[in-house]
């Protein structure tokens, strides 16, 4: 009996530190993560009711909202371009930077046209995202990407539990503009985490282990050429059915999510009567839930598959919105704030995923890691801010209405990931079985 209970304790603290195996420079980017948690959970649980106070409607809230989502979108090619060029920490820096700039205008806002400004500069912030991802990709060596970024996820919300809880308290005792400079503190210590982070050389950015991505130099035939060449390897990466077709069923749960995540803060404020303060303290437990899910569904994706992850965070999130309509008592809003945590984990478990397949694709080309995610978070853009700015509409006309939709939406969508998942429809597996093993290995998102 001891020496069993002995080893199932060893085991546990094996799969415990599996589950939290970072290198020297990922382990500093989770510190840098978990203070721009911090930053970001302090006044985002409680944004939507300040831009409503700033005399915003729905409408309008669900578009500036959905702004900084949209003009991510324009700057996800040129930000590719960037990482390859600067290489990935100065892209960071650059993009990381703007990240207090941002805050600090939106706390010099009286009105809500006012905000406008912040939004362009913390959409800018979005200049660093591909070098991010290959950065984090290319420091993970042979590790499992898809857990790799499940543990950076739940690294931004550990400082999203701790700090929402104080946002709508100092809001409610002091105003909001006080909540926007702490927010820009925060996001200035975890701009100096970015700052300490090492210039990865050549060799760890090339390796066949890492993302197959390095600073390409210009030819001989000059910048022309180069930028041909780029374009050729978008165009080489968007006929890639190997990467979209997972890519677009990604996308679609992040959308269906995404209408009934936005205005939850309003709809308990307006139909359940909450305040700032607890609005915040739901915040810190939704980060809370995100947390646990995003390192508990990165094993399950590196074990059984990324689709499984997924539908188990689709799931989850449909009982929040159900809990979320009936959440007159506190307790019930609690509940469904932990559950609809679920959809935290879509962006995280799923760019892994993305980056584990650009890691196996057949070849190795000069930059394409930076082209996939580009194209990839430009893509997501574009899904979050339709998603937004269509909760924001549908909320106006009738307010319960984002949550039925995604209600609807994300379960339709697990039933055809489940039924995909059987392999008839990809006709991989005809047989109806999945090899875990090997679609831990590429990152399997069917």
């Amino acid at each position: 009996m001891t020496l069993l209970g002995t080893g199932q304790v060893s085991g546990a603290g094996a799969r415990l530190r599996e589950a939290f195996d970072l290198d020297r420079n990922n382990r500093l980017m989770a510190l840098a993560n978990m203070l721009w948690g911090a930053g970001t959970g302090v006044y985002l649980p409680i944004w939507p009711l300040h831009l409503e106070r700033l005399g915003a409607e729905p409408a309008v809230v669900g578009l500036l909202l959905g702004m900084s989502s949209a003009l991510s979108i324009l700057v996800s090619i040129p930000a590719a371009s960037m990482a390859t060029r600067l290489g990935w920490k100065r892209t960071l820096v650059v993009g990381w930077g703007l990240g207090p700039v941002g805050t600090l205008l939106y706390a010099m806002a009286d009105r809500w046209e006012g905000v406008i400004p912040g939004i362009i500069s913390m959409a800018l912030v979005s200049l660093c995202g591909p070098a991010y991802l290959a950065y984090i990709g290319g420091a993970a060596g042979g590790r499992n990407l898809p857990r790799v970024f499940g543990v950076m996820g739940a690294s931004v919300t550990v400082g999203t539990v701790l700090t929402s809880p104080i946002g709508g308290v100092v809001a409610d005792g002091y105003g909001m503009r006080w909540v926007l400079v702490l927010s820009t503190l925060f996001y200035t210590a975890s701009f100096m985490c970015v700052w300490w982070l090492d210039d990865l050389g050549h060799r760890e950015r090339a390796s066949p282990v890492g993302s197959h991505a390095s600073v390409p130099d210009v030819p001989p035939e000059g910048l022309p050429v180069a930028v041909i060449r780029a374009q050729t390897g978008y165009m080489a990466l968007l006929r890639e059915r190997s990467l979209w077709r997972p890519a677009a069923g990604l996308l679609a749960m992040i959308a269906a999510a995404q209408v009934g995540l936005v205005l939850a803060p309003a709809w308990l404020a307006d139909a359940h009567g909450y305040t700032r303060s607890h609005i915040g303290v739901l915040g810190s437990l939704d980060a809370l839930g995100a947390i646990t899910l995003n390192v508990v569904l990165g094993q399950v994706a590196s074990r059984r598959g990324t689709t499984m992850a997924l539908v188990l965070g689709a799931g989850l999130t449909v009982l929040g919105h159900v809990a979320l309509l009936e959440a007159s008592w506190w307790p019930v809003g609690a509940m469904a704030y932990l559950l609809r945590s679920g959809a935290g984990t879509f962006h995280w478990i799923g760019t892994g995923a993305v980056g584990a397949i650009l890691r196996g694709l057949p070849g190795s080309s000069t930059g394409r890691t930076e082209r996939g995610f580009a194209l990839y978070y430009m893509a997501e853009g574009a899904v979050l801010a339709t998603s937004t700015m269509l909760a924001g509409l549908v909320y106006g006309w009738w307010s319960p209405g984002p949550f039925i939709v995604s209600i609807v939406g994300l379960s339709l969508l697990m039933a055809l990931a489940l039924v995909a998942r059987t392999g008839w429809w990809t006709g991989r597996y005809p047989s109806g079985r999945e090899r875990p093993s090997a679609m831990a290995c590429i990152g399997d998102i069917r």
